[in-house]
């Protein structure tokens, strides 16, 4: 009958576009283009960071995947939840932790904040970027497929 910490944890992320978007880990290799495989490629926190690339954050944040580590079972697997675009190019989806240590007592690492820490956000990039008007619907979903992350976007 021990407590669990942290009780609760849910996944945070906003759209975002990037001051250096070349920077993507495929792009065109000898003549062609092999930016759509960006989609399979699992996000590397040394590839693409939010405060190292010079993320601009497109929308206001939003949670998925909130998992209750008391419940028998965690939480979901997959889930969607449509942002909505501040306006402006979006070149993919920042991600970030929120933490409940139960008693009112919350820690989130968002990287849009003033504060530091030693948790990088990383970036799921887009395999094309999205042009986007203030108030256009994008929808984002994560999957947990065995212990990876994959976080995917698109025009609602």
């Amino acid at each position: 009958d021990a407590p669990i910490l942290p009780p609760r944890a849910e996944l945070r992320c906003a759209l975002v576009a990037l001051d250096h978007p070349a920077e993507w880990p495929l792009g065109m290799v000898e003549g062609f283009d092999m930016s759509p495989f960006n989609l399979l490629a699992a996000p590397s926190p040394a590839v693409l960071r939010v405060r190292s690339d010079g993320a601009t954050r497109r929308s206001p944040p939003t949670s998925l995947l909130a998992m209750d580590f008391e419940a028998p079972t965690f939480g979901p697997t997959q889930e969607t939840a449509v942002l909505i675009s501040d306006g402006g190019v979006i070149h993919g989806v920042a991600q970030w932790l929120r933490v409940d240590f139960g008693a009112d007592v919350m820690f989130e690492n968002s990287p849009f904040d003033e504060s530091r820490s030693h948790w990088g956000a990383p970036i799921h990039p887009l395999s094309e970027p999205i042009e986007t008007v203030a108030g256009e619907a994008i929808e984002v979903t994560a999957r947990l497929v065995s212990a990876q992350l994959l976080i995917s976007a698109r025009r609602a």
